[in-house]
């Protein structure tokens, strides 16, 4: 019973110093606010910027131009020329349809009209008959690339200009389409429009099977059906990669899904789409993986066989993709990463975690060293307690002081959160997959068991705080030096990822200090770890470390506390 009295008197020492309730007071205001700066700052407009730039773009596309006001300048870059002319319609366009961010669904779908531009450009100089133009173009090689294969073999063979005038109409038409559809900002014409697109590249993907069909058919040379067959069996692999991609097509047309790049179920479509892609990629051949694994971060130190089975996993991965975002849409569950929800904000939780921390620096800092320093010592020694029993009440004192505050702080945030997105958001489960079988938990059934695994950080810090009040007695260096392995931990962390020194970095503390990010692979060291597969960080032995350590500081300190004579 002496060391909770003990404890309680240590309490009382930690709570008769005004500037604990300030720190405190500090500590629970910063809480409090901290979402709602969160959410600020992912939410600062670009607004300005972005105008600004578009402006400053108008007038630099404009200046080039009229560097090309003399013909023959023009026709020596004439691409160039092309290219500005389309760049400057369509930064216009964009000044007239009030984009004024990045994020807007319309700045990507005004950038696709620049090859329609260009297209109609070369075919009105050869229809207009603009013949130091065609010239210009027939240098420098980019005919074949930008006009419709169709219509310019047409008219490079017999000189007609039927299908040419047909393709220059064609564009038009688009042209004034697609940017009628960004200024009215109407994301529906842009899922029909995708929709047709696909259909029409289905049919004529199943013209070109029933032709090469018809061809290999009517040869008896074996070579020749052989390379028949193998291009039936590539068109075949396309087609079946289109009809995956047009039940989205339709998917998105069907529901009059907005482009918006923050509308949760627009990002879930996308990234479906994009996992059926991956679907039907190739691996690189040993050749190809020798070439790429040069300059690709993810591949280095990989071996082929590794590539393959890291291959295999990523593959494994996208179908996980489609699997969890086909249960998101179909059950109208918005994805916690995607919702501008509560949920999304409670992943910044582990600021608790450091505001724990900083507070246990400050408190505990001169909790054995203020005793050395003032002179109280000697009366702490002279009561018939064992020293180490001093100390324990101290640590201990220590120790619950963080876990309420710890507790209070966690509580505190999430008030917070609901205040700021509501409690609604909180009905909605937390979807990962397992072997193939969707897993729903609740959002604090999944936070708050890495945030109390993650929370080991904090008996750390406050080990070390306390080993240096006690070894050093210096309240500065007891400040000091656990707020600079705070600090820089993670940095230090990532220099040796960055250098490579994988087995140091798995091996220390240094990349183990926000164990949330790890266990999320958020941040900067857990999207190290997701985008390089040779780095391999335990989380459980990153718990082993910070116990370890924290562990072998306070026997440290009990060793000195124990042994050290006290002089007058």
């Amino acid at each position: 019973m002496k060391i909770f009295a003990l404890t309680g008197n240590e309490f009382t020492k930690i709570f008769s110093k005004k500037s604990t309730y300030v720190i405190i007071i500090i500590a629970l205001a910063s809480c409090f606010l901290l979402p709602f700066m969160n959410y600020k700052s992912a939410n600062i407009s670009h607004d300005s910027y972005y105008t600004q730039n578009l402006n400053s773009e108008i007038e630099w596309t404009q200046n080039t131009l009229n560097v090309y006001s003399d013909i023959n300048t023009r026709l020596d870059n004439i691409m160039d020329y092309c290219y500005q002319t389309a760049s400057l319609q369509i930064l216009n366009l964009k000044l007239n349809a009030g984009i004024t961010s990045y994020d807007d669904w319309r700045e990507t779908e005004s950038y696709n009209l620049i090859n329609k531009y260009i297209e109609s450009y070369y075919i009105s100089y050869i229809i207009n008959d603009n013949k130091e133009y065609i010239e210009a173009l027939e240098k420098s090689g980019s005919l074949s690339e930008y006009v419709n294969q169709e219509a310019l073999s047409e008219y490079l063979s017999d000189g007609s200009l039927t299908k040419l005038r047909q393709r220059y109409d064609a564009l038009q038409s688009e042209i004034t389409a697609i940017s009628n559809a960004i200024l009215n900002n109407d994301p529906a014409y842009f899922n029909q429009y995708y929709l047709t697109q696909m259909n029409n590249d289905i049919a004529q993907i199943n013209n070109s099977i029933a032709e090469t069909n018809k061809l290999m058919a009517q040869t008896s040379n074996e070579e020749e059906k052989q390379i028949y067959s193998e291009n039936i069996t590539e068109l075949n692999s396309q087609l079946q990669l289109l009809n995956e991609l047009l039940v989205w097509k339709q998917y998105r047309a069907d529901n009059n899904i907005s482009r918006d790049a923050y509308d949760w179920r627009n990002i879930c479509v996308n990234s479906i789409e994009s996992a059926i892609n991956f679907q039907y990629q190739l691996p690189y051949t040993k050749e190809q993986f020798d070439e790429y694994s040069q300059y690709d971060y993810a591949l280095k130190d990989m071996t082929y066989e590794d590539y393959l089975i890291y291959f295999d996993n990523q593959k494994a991965e996208q179908r996980d993709i489609i699997t969890l975002y086909t249960y998101h849409l179909d059950n109208n569950i918005p994805p916690a990463q995607y919702a501008s929800s509560t949920r999304m904000q409670l992943q910044s939780i582990y600021y608790v975690i450091t505001l724990t921390a900083l507070v246990g620096i400050i408190i505990a800092a001169p909790i054995v060293s203020s005793e050395y320093n003032k002179g109280t010592i000697r009366l702490l020694l002279i009561r018939p307690v064992k020293r180490y029993k001093i100390l324990l009440s101290k640590i201990l004192a220590v120790l619950i002081l963080l876990i309420i505050l710890f507790a209070l702080f966690t509580v505190i945030y999430i008030l917070s959160n609901i205040a700021l997105f509501g409690y609604e958001d909180y009905s909605y489960p937390m979807l990962s997959i397992s072997e193939g079988n969707i897993v729903s938990k609740s959002i604090l059934e999944t936070i708050l068991p890495v945030l109390l695994k993650s929370a080991i950080s904090v008996f750390f810090i406050a080990s070390m705080v306390i080993m240096f009040s006690t070894v050093t007695k210096s309240t500065v260096l007891a400040v000091a030096m656990p707020f600079m392995f705070l600090a820089f931990s993670g940095l230090m962390g990532s220099i040796l990822i960055y250098l490579q020194y994988y087995t140091i970095a798995e091996y220390t503390i240094f990349a183990y200090m926000n164990l949330y990010d790890i266990i999320n692979q958020t941040g900067t060291i857990g999207n190290m770890i997701l985008n390089n597969p040779s780095l391999n960080l335990n989380v459980n032995i990153g718990f082993a470390l910070h116990l370890g350590y924290g562990l072998l500081m306070l026997i440290l300190s009990f060793i000195v506390f124990s042994k050290r004579d006290i002089k007058n």
